[in-house]
C-alpha cells in the first residue's frame, strides 16, 4: 500500500515543514511540505512506477502466459480417446508434454480440465483483490 504517515515540524528560522513517510517503510519519503510547495523525491516515484506496472504484470501477465503455453498443447492435453484411463495414458507418455515448462500446471488435472488452474489462479487474484479493497 501507498499510505504515507504525515508528521510535522519546526525548523531552527521557525518555518513550519510536513514530511510524509511511508508507513511500510519510513525510510522512503513519500514527500515534504515547505512553505505551502509541496516536493515529491523521484525515488517515490519511481517505486510508485515501478508497482503500478506489476500490478499490471503479475495479475495479468503471468496467468496470460500460462494460457498463451497451455494453448499451444491444448490438443497433447485432451487428446481424442475412447476413454479417460486412455488419454491419461496418451498424455502421460508424451514426450513434449513430459519436457513441457508448464506440465506442473495440467499434470494436477484430469486431461479435460487441463485449464483449470487458470481459474484457480483468478479465483485467487479475485479473493485477495477483495479483501485487500475492503481492509480497514
Amino acid at each position: 500500500s501507498f499510505r504515507c504517515d504525515l508528521y510535522a515540524d519546526v525548523l531552527a528560522d521557525g518555518t513550519k515543514v510536513e514530511r510524509q513517510f511511508l508507513r511500510t517503510d519510513y525510510a522512503m519519503s513519500c514527500g515534504e511540505l515547505l512553505n505551502g510547495e509541496m516536493t515529491i523525491p523521484a525515488s517515490y516515484q519511481s517505486m510508485k512506477l515501478f508497482a503500478g506496472c506489476m500490478i499490471a504484470i503479475y495479475p495479468f501477465g503471468v496467468p496470460l502466459t500460462i494460457l498463451i503455453l497451455l494453448l499451444r498443447v491444448r490438443d497433447r492435453l485432451n487428446p481424442k480417446a475412447e476413454s479417460e484411463a486412455a488419454q491419461l495414458e496418451i498424455t502421460t507418455n508424451d514426450e513434449v508434454l513430459a519436457h513441457s515448462v508448464v506440465a506442473s500446471v495440467f499434470r494436477k488435472y484430469r486431461p479435460k480440465w487441463w485449464a483449470y488452474d487458470l481459474f484457480d489462479i483468478a479465483r485467487r487474484l479475485l479473493l485477495t483483490t477483495f479483501v485487500m479493497l475492503f481492509s480497514v
